[in-house]
């Protein structure tokens, strides 16, 4: 069952951007290329989406995100 949105806490749209990227199969240096940011900025936005959606890993992270609607993968 999945749990309901109120629960997540809001993801910025950085957030949303490079969880997005990341379902497309991009790594951290290619997000980080696409939208024009350091690396090192993509992991924090990254680590702080793994706290916010309680996933331990960044595939697990988009799962649930796709899950919840939070992030649409075929846009």
């Amino acid at each position: 069952m999945h749990e309901p949105k109120q629960d997540i806490q809001a993801l910025s749209n950085r957030e949303r951007q490079c969880l997005r990227e990341m379902a497309f199969g991009k790594r951290v240096q290619a997000i980080a290329e696409t939208i024009g940011i350091a690396p090192v900025t993509v992991e924090l936005h990254l680590r702080n989406v793994r706290a916010k959606l309680q996933a331990s890993t960044n595939p697990a992270a988009v799962a649930k995100a796709i899950s919840l609607g939070l992030i649409d993968p075929y846009r």
